[in-house]
């Protein structure tokens, strides 16, 4: 059995790695949660604005990378894969980002872009070693750590 992305054919039960690079995707190909046995997903400079939330049922993923993107949120099931995400300064569209997020991952080069927060956000994920003390948190946000 197969799935058709992007008109590329892909074995639904073999398929263990996809890279979508450098195509304008106006929405995210939902054909990808057929993929049973998917491990890696690539998603590098096609423009993606919006993840679906059905994201963190990839439960074989081993590597998601979302570099050079334009996203505005992180659907919060992407916290049940975040220790294999790979996110970086270019995944976020961060100067319209959307204003109802409620938890963001925090790059190491995104926290110095960063000027204020989303008034709602409520969690902020970080690795370790990055110092938030020059971010302006809104009340009650919570810091945690990847």
């Amino acid at each position: 059995m197969s799935v058709n992305i992007l008109g590329v054919t892909y074995d639904i039960e073999i398929t263990s790695k996809i890279e979508l690079k450098w195509k304008n995707l106006v929405h995210f190909p939902i054909q990808i949660f057929n993929l049973s046995n998917l491990k890696e997903l690539i998603i590098f400079k096609v423009g993606l604005t919006i993840l679906p939330t059905e994201i963190g049922n990839l439960s074989n993923m081993q590597n998601l990378c979302l570099g050079d993107n334009k996203l505005k949120s992180l659907p919060k099931e992407i916290l049940k894969i975040k220790d294999i995400l790979r996110i970086d300064d270019t995944s976020y569209d961060i100067d319209n980002m959307d204003l109802n997020a409620d938890f963001l991952i925090l790059t190491d080069k995104l926290y110095n872009k960063i000027t204020n927060l989303p008034i709602f956000m409520k969690e902020i994920w970080i690795r370790k070693y990055i110092d938030v003390s020059l971010i302006k948190l809104p009340f009650g946000c919570e810091i945690k750590y990847l």
